[in-house]
């Protein structure tokens, strides 16, 4: 469609164009299709398939300006958390049991799958994780100083991981070692499998901001039973563990595994700044809290 016909369609629909040069330029951004399915649907009314009386592009505007503005928050949280888990975990394993060296390259084959018992448990390919370990070396900045890849100690190492990886790695640890990781967490020993589901929930979110997907409205089925589990054990909140994850649960959640409250309360302040129609506004309270309407 062209910018003169797109006009005309959204005029049809009863939006008011009050600030079509701003409008339009993010047309020349995201597809209009994009904007359609991922937008509009708050605006529009149900009865009518018409957006709302008085709605306008500005509307629109500040919608998309408040999703991008709180993925970046989540994000900031996300990976301050992720820091956070690579640390302790590194920290709970030299601990915990004793590293032949603390040089994860030098270890020989017996050596590394005696510090991660489950391996075969959990059906991964010790080679490819193994390679896993050690495919960002080279991007790494801070990895610079050294020479080579026996000189990297297990510590340092880890900054260089993805999240997905150190998820993994947390994955084949010995369950002693899990313990101890879930203690600093505030984790009772009998949810740690319903931990790791969780942090598969985390990856997600994080993997969806990463890749400029919309998160205002987030819901996922991913792991819901065991997420929900571990939700309602730490938080005390009675939700049903059949519902669908939405944000709200991860805003508190990521809160809980930092100690923080600084998410939830970056998205609240962002909510109350955002000025669109009230029906609208209303709609979107009941898409964080996983509320149909």
């Amino acid at each position: 469609m062209s910018e003169k016909e797109i006009r005309i369609f959204l005029e049809k629909l009863g939006l008011k164009l009050e600030n079509w040069p701003k409008f339009s330029s993010f047309l020349s951004i995201y597809p209009f299709d994009r904007i359609i399915k991922d937008y509009f649907y708050i605006f529009l009314d149900k009865n009518t398939d018409r957006f709302y009386d008085n709605t306008t592009d500005n509307d629109i505007i500040n919608l998309i300006i408040f999703d991008k503005e709180i993925s970046t928050n989540i994000l900031k949280w996300l990976l301050i958390f992720e820091v956070k888990f690579k640390k302790v975990v590194i920290q709970k394993l030299v601990e915990t049991i004793d590293l032949p060296t603390d040089k994860l390259y030098l270890f020989k084959e017996s050596d590394f799958l005696n510090i991660f018992p489950n391996i075969e448990d959990n059906n991964l390919d010790v080679n490819r994780f193994r390679y896993s370990l050690f495919e960002h070396v080279s991007n790494s900045d801070f990895l610079q100083e050294y020479n080579s890849l026996e000189d990297i100690p297990i510590t340092d190492l880890s900054y260089s991981w993805t999240l997905a990886t150190t998820i993994n790695f947390f994955r084949v640890l010995s369950n002693e070692v899990k313990t101890e990781i879930l203690l600093e967490f505030r984790v009772p020993n009998e949810l740690k499998d319903c931990f790791h589901k969780s942090l598969n929930v985390l990856l997600k979110i994080r993997n969806t901001v990463s890749h400029n997907h919309i998160i205002y409205n987030f819901k996922t089925n991913l792991y819901r039973l065991e997420f929900n589990k571990l939700h309602k054990f730490l938080l005390k909140e009675d939700n049903q563990l059949n519902q669908p994850i939405n944000l709200n649960q991860i805003t508190v959640f990521v809160d809980y595994l930092l100690n923080f409250k600084n998410c939830k309360l970056e998205f609240e302040e962002k909510f109350k700044s955002l000025k669109i129609l009230p029906k609208a506004k209303e709609n979107l309270i009941k898409l964080f809290y996983g509320l149909n309407y």
